[in-house]
């Protein structure tokens, strides 16, 4: 390189240790024989805490004082090592576990190995150092993780064991750990803790040579099976390899914090654990969490401020740094220059040389004069320059770097077997590979023809179906928008929302690119006899045009099934309003429900009068009457309509849900508009009861109800107790007996849709009445709502309060039911 760099390990490391610039001033960084380098600390606010403590108050048979974790509760841990670069690991000894046993076969003496070293969460048992080892004859132990309620982020739970087996003291081998005496396994990644297990098995005469069963966790290349072994003292300790990490919560979520993104990292944001200017941080592979390493070049403790320094390269060239003092300001200046060539003798003889890692104490005055100090230093070498390409040889393009240099293969080369430092490299695309290259563009070729082909095949298939789904005739309506298969798949982001069962399968929810929610449902699988009915029901449905019908917005004729899409209703069907759970019960007022029965039957009324092609709806239940997030209600599913010719009178089509499904059609298969009354006097008897169509055990509420009026004349007993307080109960009677009604086995006698809206409305209407206490003339009331005669029971030229009007129609209607029933 064109300046001279200085190297770490020489002036800087000489100022750092005359100056004292950097560390924890005051903690000790040593403890026995082992370091204890930062993040890890001996003392108060000496660690990073959090688990880094390292307790020194204990000592060994020789007097040596040991390390310990300080985190760990039942025993205590000795560190043997502690690494923070260029791997984060702490070397541990941890107890065997153990079970043993007496002739009887009894345990007499346990412990399963749980030392409880990671409450705080930082260390991870190495998978990849240690391994579990079982001791034994006759043995099945295996290590358990799972959650103990510290912070070891415990998530899973892991078992890692193995059996062992032998016959006689002979059996097992010294060296051999297969399965006879002894057998080891691996062990899973994030291991935050220990405990084992065994399996007691009956005993014989194994207790002589095997009194007890023993396991444990080890470092791999440290122990090797013994037959003295079977035979362990029980206070006996293996070394353990454990990974830690930086596993520093978030505030916000408390997840584990990871290495933040590289413009974050450079700013070194608080509490981030990466200090020095020449470290990276690395994601652990142990577990959640993170460490640091320094940069390319560098070595050192990343954690420290300047812990990161250039490496000192071999056989460098010696340069001296002069260091002036500024007695006015205090500023170090440092100066490169030639050393001369003799050694200059500094401080009374002694010969400062940093590159033999010879730091010599040095005090300097800040009071004294000006000074220059003369020290032997290496300076970074240019390993790119021509020169040397005999020591620092690279067969690509070189690129020099502090304390290093890299060497890359050339643009359409790579390396070989030895690199480009060692040997040249390889064109990228030799012949071979070019052959082979071919070959896979041909492949590659014939896999788009194939693609292609298949894809021109799918597209006629739709062609198909969109034609046999009558598309020529649908695509000219005005009203009606045709999805390709492509949209329908955006739009129902595959099936994955089921929000109920339609008529012919199930329904989906599904948003439109305007974000307009909407169900989607199977239709009939449409054939050419069928396709003229199939268009004709669809541009129908597509043109009812009314607020208590659910509105077909469009369908998909791409595939062998149309799928029709239409409105989405927020609040579900009345069956799931009426009949859920007792914990999650919508409370219904009389109000809401009679707007619920009044908008439903407009609805019915609509289809069977109000177009040019009358419809039976054919299905008529709570589940099929939907509710907008404002409670209106809706008639939907036209599953079984679909079915119908719909010009004529009746079909011979029998379909519907069994408890709403006309006795007359059922016995005859003619479904009729009074067939669509019918159900509806069910969902009259459900709206005022709240209870289904068989309830309790097996008990018809059509049954009930027909009993309740022919013996009492009055369903009061079966009224929904929530609905049915005093001044209510004749509004109730009323809407059974009308339900009574519509549930009448004479089909010319019962009401058509019509009359039903009309005797709702005016149930709604003398209920506001009463509550508001002023009179009406029923002349008015009738003339109001679109009612073309009144009863004959009723005089056209009297008024009477809105009581006197339910009594009279009390009595009216129940005059009615028992005339047209034949009950008296």
């Amino acid at each position: 390189m064109a300046f001279w760099l200085i190297a770490a390990g020489g002036l800087l490391l000489l100022l750092r240790f005359a100056f004292a610039a950097d560390g924890i001033t005051g903690c000790p960084d040593r403890c026995g024989d082992v370091d204890i380098p930062y993040p890890f600390g001996i003392g108060p606010n000496c660690s990073r805490g959090d688990g880094f403590d390292i307790a020194c108050n204990t000592t060994n048979s020789t007097g040596v004082l040991v390390p310990t974790l300080a985190a760990a509760r039942r025993h205590a841990i000795q560190v043997q090592k502690l690494t923070v670069f260029p791997r984060p690991e702490v070397k541990v000894m941890l107890p065997v576990a153990y079970t043993c046993y007496n002739s009887g076969g009894n345990v007499t003496r346990q412990f399963d190995g749980d030392v409880e070293l990671n409450n705080e969460g930082v260390y991870r048992i190495s998978d990849e150092r240690n391994m579990f080892v079982v001791i034994g004859c006759n043995t099945v132990a295996w290590n358990q993780h799972g959650d103990s309620g510290g912070k070891g982020l415990y998530r899973n739970l892991y078992y890692a064991g193995c059996v062992t087996y032998c016959s006689d003291s002979r059996s097992a081998m010294d060296g051999k750990c297969a399965g006879v005496g002894c057998c080891h396994v691996d062990i899973p990644p994030e291991l935050t803790d220990n405990v084992v297990y065994f399996e007691q098995w009956p005993r014989g005469e194994q207790v002589d040579f095997s009194p007890c069963d023993y396991a444990f966790l080890v470092d791999k290349e440290e122990y090797r099976f013994r037959r003295s072994d079977l035979k362990m003292e029980l206070n006996r300790r293996m070394p353990v390899w454990l990974d830690w990490a930086i596993r520093d919560r978030r505030g916000n979520d408390s997840s584990v914090a990871s290495c933040p993104a590289p413009e974050v990292e450079k700013k070194k944001p608080a509490g981030y654990a990466c200090v020095s200017a020449n470290s990276e941080c690395v994601n652990s592979t142990n577990g959640p969490g993170y460490y640091c390493n320094c940069s390319n070049g560098y070595e050192g403790n990343p954690y420290d401020n300047d812990g990161c320094q250039a490496k000192i390269k071999e056989n460098a060239t010696k340069k001296c740094a002069k260091i002036k003092k500024n007695t006015t300001k205090n500023v170090l200046k440092i100066q490169l220059k030639l050393c001369p060539d003799e050694k200059r003798n500094l401080l009374g003889g002694a010969n400062l040389d940093v590159y033999k890692a010879h730091i010599w104490p040095l005090a300097l005055d800040w009071s004294d004069m000006a000074m220059s100090l003369y020290a032997p230093m290496y300076a970074d070498i240019n390993e790119c320059d021509p020169s040397n390409k005999d020591k620092y040889p690279c067969y690509g393009v070189c690129k020099n770097i502090v304390g290093d240099y890299e060497c890359s293969c050339h643009t359409g080369y790579q390396p070989s077997g030895g690199g480009p430092k060692k040997q040249e490299c390889n064109p990228k695309f030799p012949v071979a590979a070019q052959l082979a290259l071919g070959v896979s563009l041909g492949f590659s070729f014939l896999v788009v023809v194939v693609l292609f082909t298949l894809m021109m095949l799918q597209r006629r298939k739709m062609n198909e179906y969109f034609k046999k789904n009558g598309g020529s005739i649908l695509q000219n309506v005005d009203n009606i928008v045709i999805f390709s298969k492509d949209e329908m798949k955006k739009i129902l982001k595959n099936n994955s929302e089921v929000i109920g069962q339609g008529g012919f399968g199930k329904v989906y929810k599904g948003r439109l690119k305007d974000n307009t929610l909407v169900a989607v449902t199977t239709s009939i699988e449409v054939t050419e006899a069928q396709k003229e009915d199939f268009t004709n029901e669809v541009i129908i449905q597509s043109r009812m045009m009314h607020n208590n019908i659910i509105k077909l917005l469009g369908c998909c004729l791409e595939m062998d099934v149309p799928m029709l899409v239409y409105e989405f209703a927020a609040n579900g069907s009345l069956k799931d309003i009426l009949h859920s759970d007792a914990s999650h019960l919508v409370p219904l007022t009389l109000d809401l429900r009679l707007d619920i029965a009044i908008e439903s039957a407009e609805g019915l009324r609509y289809m069977h009068s109000s177009i040019s092609h009358t419809i039976r709806h054919g299905d008529v239940k709570p589940a099929n009457i939907l509710l907008t997030d404002k409670f209106v209600a809706k008639i939907s599913d036209f599953g079984t309509s679909k079915l119908l010719t719909v010009d004529k009178e009746f079909t011979m089509v029998v379909a519907g849900s069994m408890g709403y499904i006309d006795p007359v059609f059922y016995m005859t298969g003619h479904l009729t508009q009074k067939s669509d009354v019918f159900s509806f006097g069910v969902v009259l008897l459900e709206l005022i009861s709240r209870r289904q169509t068989i309830y309790g055990k097996n008990r018809s509420l059509i049954i009930e109800f027909q009993e309740a009026y022919d013996q009492a004349n009055s369903g009061r007993l079966l009224f929904d107790k929530d609905i049915a307080i005093e001044e209510d109960v004749l509004i109730l009677e009323e809407i059974g007996r009308l339900a009574m009604e519509c549930l009448n086995e004479k089909i010319d006698e019962r009401p058509d849709m019509k009359e039903v809206v009309a005797r709702l409305m005016m149930l709604r209407r003398s209920r506001k009445l009463k509550q508001e206490n002023y009179n009406i003339s029923r002349q008015q009331f009738f003339e109001e709502n679109s009612i073309d005669e009144l009863p004959k029971s009723f005089d056209d030229n009297s008024s009477s309060s809105s009581a006197e009007l339910l009594s009279n129609l009390a009595t009216k209607n129940s005059l009615t039911y028992r005339s047209t029933t034949g009950r008296d």
